[in-house]
Parts: structure tokens; sequence; C-alpha cells
């Protein structure tokens, strides 16, 4: 009797440990490039409700004229100091989420992912905080799916949602022909005859 194997254990903190991939398979290089483009559209939208909020607070918090609301007209100093703690507050948490989603996260999320197809099951390993690694037997899938978002579809990349019972795992960033080829694989391991 060999030693026993700790592999499949959750890893904590990976962030701030090395990391050895133990999977043969990757995700495609040009997925950074994507995640940064969602990135940027996300932050887009987030950054015009924000603006949008903060110009009715500015509005419902000060009592002059709206054109000396402007901050070239002192309208900094009409806010009241709880207003101005949130206008500070959600600028710096903003900034930081646009750091780490930016720079921080698709390197990690991109360099993390790792899979490999057996003869009688799917392992996938992934996480940036923390590493799970899942066994993902294909008598136990349900439905295998295939989803390309308006980004990937700019980049030629697709993702493969694996279904279970107990939930669903997706291997991102392939390249469309290799995920629909990956996807009928799958399938045909998993005696579905439905893949979409």
């Amino acid at each position: 009797m060999g030693t026993p194997n700790f592999a499949m254990k959750e890893t904590w903190m990976t962030l701030f440990r090395p990391f050895t991939p133990t999977l043969p398979r990757g995700i495609d290089p040009r997925a950074l490039q994507m995640w940064r483009v969602s990135t940027v559209l996300e932050a887009a939208i987030v950054a015009t409700v924000i603006l949008g909020l903060d110009v009715l607070i500015w509005v419902l918090t000060t009592d002059d004229d709206v054109q000396a609301l402007f901050p070239w007209d002192g309208g900094w100093n009409l806010l009241p100091f709880w207003a101005k703690g949130l206008l500070v507050g959600e600028g710096v948490l903003f900034g930081l989420w646009f750091i780490f989603s930016f720079f921080v996260a698709p390197p990690l999320r991109q360099a993390r992912f790792r899979f490999d197809l057996r003869e009688g099951e799917l392992e996938v390993e992934s996480g940036i905080w923390t590493m799970q690694r899942r066994l993902i037997p294909y008598a136990r899938i349900q439905h295998v799916d295939l989803h390309q978002g308006p980004v990937a579809r700019l980049y030629g990349l697709s993702e493969v949602i694996v279904v279970t019972a107990a939930g669903h795992t997706s291997i991102p960033a392939l390249p469309t022909a290799e995920a629909e080829r990956l996807r009928d694989w799958i399938a045909q391991k998993a005696g579905i005859s439905d893949a979409s």
C-alpha cells in the first residue's frame, strides 16, 4: 500500500504561494486580452451607474443652484461630510476592483486553470484565491453546452459548460473549433446525443 495522495485537497491562499499546474491542458492565451476587454466594458457600465447616482446625491444634498455644484465653482465644498466620504470611498473601491480585475486576476486565472480528459472522468483544476480540483465522472454528466459571449466572439473563443446534478463546471476560453470538438467528445463519453 503506497502513501496516500493528498493532491485532491483544496489548497487555501494559493495567491500567495507558488503554483505548479498538475494537469496538462490549459486555455488559450488570448483569454487574457478577452477578460481585460470585458473588465473595461464592465467598468464603463459600473462607472456610468455610479456617476449617475453621485450626481443625484450631489443634487439632493445641496440647496444651491445646480450650476454651483460643479467642482470648479466650489461645489465640492457644498457637499456634507458624509457625501464626500461616500464619493471618495466608492472611488477608492472602484479603483482597487479595476486594478485587480484588469491586471491581477486575468493572468492568475489563465495560468491556474488546467483540465485533463481521462478515460472515465474529466478533471478540472482552477482558482485564484483557493485552488479547487474537481473530478467529474462522465456517467454523471447530464448536459454539455457551448457558450460564447459577444467579447469572446471577437476573439474566436468559447466556453464549454458541463452540467451535473451537483452543479456545473466550465472550461473557458478555448478556440471555438476546439471547444466544439471537446463538447462533442464529452457528450459522446457521457452518452448524451443532444449536446448544444
